[in-house]
């Protein structure tokens, strides 16, 4: 507790009431929605005001903070099972905002046979996915999965 009559006798009433202000003052801008340090609280990821990446630009898995994840139909023969390892029957496709594969970056990597590669073809096509996000943003993203 501060001893207000010490300080009078010390310092005088002006001072006191100067230091009693500047002391309000901070409380207040401390308890202000708008002050500097409500807006710390911020995500550390993305600043409110920031743009979206250029929608050019295709990220990896590494480069997103939520990858593109397939959205399961019952109907598919052929699903996607996302893969960090090139292995037998492996794909890499591109997958835009939208959760749409992008037609024409379909690329085989390892495929057993040229008929399963005639059935990826037809079926990457009707393949869903939420997209990725990178910084509270819906990105490209690269995938590389394995088809089974």
């Amino acid at each position: 507790m501060i001893d207000a009559s010490r300080i009078t006798r010390r310092f005088g009433a002006l001072a006191v009431i100067r230091a009693m202000a500047a002391l309000v003052l901070v409380v207040a801008s401390l308890w202000s929605p708008l002050s500097p340090s409500s807006l710390w609280a911020q995500n550390p990821v993305q600043s409110v005001l920031a743009a979206c990446p250029a929608s050019a630009h295709v990220f990896s898995e590494r480069e997103v903070q939520v990858v593109a994840k397939l959205v399961v139909d019952s109907t598919m023969a052929l699903r996607p099972v996302v893969t960090r390892v090139v292995d037998t029957n492996s794909i890499a496709f591109t997958v835009d905002t939208s959760g749409v594969p992008e037609a024409g970056s379909l690329v085989r990597l390892r495929l057993a046979d040229t008929m399963m590669w005639n059935r990826v073809e037809v079926a990457y096509r009707k393949w869903r996915f939420e997209p990725a996000i990178a910084s509270g943003c819906k990105v490209r993203q690269r995938v590389v999965a394995t088809v089974k």
